[in-house]
């Protein structure tokens, strides 16, 4: 039932936007132009039910898809932003948001004639995939070079973006 999840707030302009930033990597392309054709109170009434179909058991008290989700967002917040972005706007924070919490991460943080890089792998998704991201800029935020997942960016000959020249 709808009412099961009712802790959105009646929205601003402002807070629609955030939640559609929040919910922009999970939501099908078809939710999302359905979700921007909306009036605010119609916003609203989408997110009770985004997040009321998504719930794994809806004989619970709790939404665990929805406090995972919120788990998920405070993470890459506290730990991927900086003063220039918030953490949902970087590559590590839109793979944590969609995969959750590797499985394995490889650091290589000080490589001689190598920027900093790390390799994020999940064991149990699509078969095994992984994610290499580079500080290639030297600024701390790491983007995505390469990734054995589906749709996601490929670039087999990701090495030469990590060598320092």
């Amino acid at each position: 039932p709808i009412a099961k999840l009712s802790k959105f707030p009646v929205l601003t302009e402002k807070l629609a936007q955030e939640y559609y930033d929040e919910i922009k990597y999970i939501a099908t392309k078809d939710e999302l132009k359905i979700y921007k054709s909306l009036n605010l109170e119609g916003k609203r009434n989408f997110l009770q039910k985004f997040w009321n179909d998504r719930d794994p058991d809806p004989n619970t008290p709790m939404n665990e898809a929805y406090q995972e989700h919120l788990r998920r967002l405070k993470y890459v917040r506290e730990h991927f932003s900086s003063s220039l972005k918030d953490g949902l706007k970087t590559d590590m924070g839109r793979i944590y948001i969609i995969y959750g919490e590797p499985d394995e991460i490889e650091r290589h943080l000080r490589e001689a004639g190598y920027k900093p890089y790390e390799i994020w792998k999940y064991f149990s998704k699509q078969g095994g995939i992984e994610f290499i991201f580079a500080d290639i800029k030297g600024t701390g935020e790491y983007e995505l070079l390469h990734s054995t997942a589906r749709k996601e960016r490929k670039d087999y000959d990701w090495r030469k973006w990590i060598k320092v020249r």
